[in-house]
This record gives structure tokens, C-alpha cells and sequence, in this order.
């Protein structure tokens, strides 16, 4: 299968070595020429892995069709490449990989098959060719306007022991879980630039995350039990991770707050304290960083 994989973070680098390494024709497509030539160097590895792997490499703005074209980026991202993609055939599989769900409002603008998952693997970008699995876990996918049984069909060359894919059936509940689950990490373990599982272990931020799950899970309307005990879990399973977002904190790179807390509050039609604090206590990290890099 001919696959392109827009993003050169650590998802689109862990699916394109997975992709490659299973015999697909894979191309990575990345922002900087800086990243494309150390990958056409020095190619694609995963630290426990011994040898690394050799792929195509272009930049976005080479953009080529292929078979499906899976979008890894952040949630910033989307709007420039829903752009670059829309003179494709009508006939390209998209599939979005994002965090939140700011990308939804998108689905509309492409007359592609729309796919979407989640992942649940622990991936952690060392370099700009190196990336490390940190946790076990799963890919989940669902049709948005694909059909299923194309889906399954899709998938059948996808699935490995390193690969876990799965099906699921409500493409909007399957990333409302992941949602929930995004909006107390996190911003969380931003704000506070803590591991994941402080808030399980901190009695503190324990109270600040039930409180934001809850009203995540109303504005949503999921239930509030068994969302919270699948956040515990996660943040146990992934105690000394660090997130996502608290890595662009830390490297004063702008997060996905808009597209994960900033969706739940567009959402609320009752007030939604915690969530309305923590998502402007992000903006507010970000502002600064914007300051200080402009300095």
C-alpha cells in the first residue's frame, strides 16, 4: 500500500518505521529540510531497535498522492494542511492522529474517506530521527464517512504484534474518551511541569484533576466513574512519562490547549471553572514563551 505520513513528530515517526518495516510503500513528509536530510542520512530508528530503516523523505510541500495519507501534526497544524491536501483525488483515505478534538470541524471541508483514531502507545521523539516506545497500548481507528467494511479491509495489512490496531464503532465517543483523558494530563502536568503520575499520587492535583474530568465529562455527557478511572489508569500506567503538552511547555513551543481544554470550553453550556482556569493558565504559559523568544 502506497502510505504518506504528514508530521515528523514522535507519532509520525513511530508509524512510519512501523508502516515501513511491515513492506508498505511509505513516505514521510516533514516541515523542516532539516529533518528530511538527516532522515535521508542517517534514516529512521527506534532507540531499543537495533538497525535503523531507510524511507522516502519530502517535504509537505511536496505532497504526492498515495493510497491513504495519514496526518500526524498537532492540532495548529491542521488548517495548512487541510489546504495542501484538498487538490488530491477524491479517492485518497485520510486518516487524523491528533490529541483533542479541534480537528473535527474539518471533516466537512474534504470530500475524502475520513477516517480517525487514537493512539495509545507511550512515544517519546528523542531527535529528529530517533524516537522511543515508552508504553504498550493500541491504535484504535473508526470510519467517519468511509465505510466500515473498506475500513477492515484497510486495516488487514496494518496489524502486528508491534502494531495493535482496532475498530471502533462511534468515531465521536471514541475520541470524546480521548478527550477527557487529554484534558486532565495534560494541562495538569503542564502547568505544574510534573510526570503523569503526580495526579493520581499528589493529593492536590488529585482534587484539581477529578474536578476537571468531571466537568470534561458533563460537557461531554460521558460517564464521570468510569472516565475517571480510565485517567487514573493511564496516569499510573504512564507514571514517569512526561506529556506532550508538558514537553511544549518546557521547549517554549505552542501546545494543543485550544484543541483539547479550548474545545471542552467552546462546548459548555454551564460554567466550567476548572477547565475555563487551567486553559487560560496555558495560554498564559504561552504568551510569555512568545515574549522571551521575541527577545
Amino acid at each position: 500500500m502506497r502510505i504518506g505520513i504528514i508530521g515528523g513528530g514522535a507519532i509520525g515517526l513511530f508509524f512510519s518505521f512501523e508502516l515501513t518495516k511491515m513492506g508498505h510503500d511509505v513516505t514521510l513528509y516533514v516541515r523542516r529540510k532539516e529533518q528530511m536530510l538527516k532522515l535521508v542520512k542517517d534514516g529512521l530508528s527506534e532507540k531499543n531497535h537495533r538497525a535503523p530503516i531507510f524511507l522516502r523523505t519530502k517535504l509537505i510541500n511536496e505532497l504526492e498522492s498515495h493510497d491513504i495519507l495519514i496526518i500526524c501534526t498537532k492540532q495548529h497544524d491542521i488548517q495548512e494542511i487541510i489546504s495542501s491536501i484538498t487538490h488530491l483525488p477524491y479517492t485518497t483515505n485520510v486518516l487524523f492522529i491528533q490529541n483533542g478534538m479541534g480537528h473535527v470541524e474539518w471533516f466537512d471541508y474534504l470530500q475524502m474517506p475520513i477516517i480517525t483514531g487514537v493512539i495509545e502507545y507511550g512515544v517519546l521523539k528523542h531527535s529528529d530521527t530517533c524516537y522511543e516506545l515508552t508504553g504498550e497500548g493500541k491504535v484504535k481507528l473508526a470510519p467517519v464517512t468511509i465505510t466500515k467494511n473498506s475500513l477492515i479491509e484497510m486495516i488487514k495489512s496494518f496489524h502486528n504484534e508491534s502494531f495493535k490496531v482496532e475498530i471502533e464503532e462511534n468515531w465521536f465517543r471514541m475520541l470524546a474518551e480521548k478527550l477527557i483523558i487529554n484534558t486532565v494530563i495534560n494541562p495538569v502536568t503542564a502547568l505544574f511541569n510534573v510526570p503523569n503520575g503526580a495526579i493520581v499520587h499528589n493529593e492536590y492535583l488529585l482534587d484539581i484533576s477529578q474536578s476537571l474530568c468531571m466537568e470534561a465529562c458533563e460537557v461531554l455527557e460521558l460517564p464521570y466513574t468510569y472516565m475517571w478511572e480510565r485517567v487514573q489508569s493511564i496516569a499510573t500506567k504512564t507514571s514517569e512519562n512526561i506529556s506532550s503538552m508538558a514537553k511544549d511547555v518546557q521547549l517554549n513551543r505552542t501546545t494543543e490547549i485550544r484543541g483539547i481544554t479550548g474545545y471542552i470550553v467552546q462546548k459548555a453550556n454551564e460554567p466550567v471553572p476548572y477547565t475555563d482556569f487551567i486553559y487560560r493558565c496555558i495560554l498564559a504559559k504561552e504568551k510569555e514563551s512568545e515574549r522571551r523568544n521575541e527577545q
